[in-house]
C-alpha cells in the first residue's frame, strides 16, 4: 500500500497533461473556423477545406503511427517518440536566457511597466 499515494500524485499530473492538452485543442477547434469564417470572410465550403486541411493529417499520421505501435515494443517507442518531440523546439534553447532576461528585468528600476 505504500505505493498508493505515489501513484494517486502521478496519475493526478497525467490527468492535468491531458486536461492541459484537450483544452488547448478544443479551443483551436472552435478559434480557427472562427478566424476563417468571420475574420477572413471566407464562404461555407472554404471553411470546411480549412478544417479538413488541419484534421487530414492527423488521421493519416494516426493510422500509421497505429500501424507501428501494433508491431513494435511500445515502451522504447514512446521514449523515441518523446525525445522526437523535442527536438523541433531545441534550436530555440540558447535563446532562452536571453528571452528571460527580456520578461524578468534585473532590478526593479529596469522594468519596462513603471514610469
Amino acid at each position: 500500500m505504500s505505493g498508493a499515494p505515489r501513484a494517486g500524485r502521478q496519475f493526478r499530473w497525467y490527468l492535468g497533461g491531458h486536461a492541459a492538452w484537450f483544452t488547448s485543442f478544443g479551443i483551436q477547434m472552435i478559434l480557427f473556423p472562427w478566424l476563417v469564417a468571420v475574420v477572413l470572410q471566407e464562404s461555407a465550403q472554404r471553411v470546411g477545406i480549412a478544417q479538413m486541411a488541419v484534421m487530414a493529417p492527423a488521421i493519416v499520421f494516426m493510422l500509421y503511427g497505429g500501424a507501428v505501435a501494433d508491431r513494435a515494443d511500445c515502451r522504447r517507442l514512446l521514449l523515441r517518440y518523446q525525445v522526437l518531440a523535442a527536438v523541433p523546439p531545441s534550436p530555440s534553447w540558447p535563446s532562452w536566457p536571453r528571452a528571460r532576461s527580456a520578461i524578468v528585468p534585473s532590478s526593479s528600476t529596469d522594468s519596462p511597466w513603471v514610469p
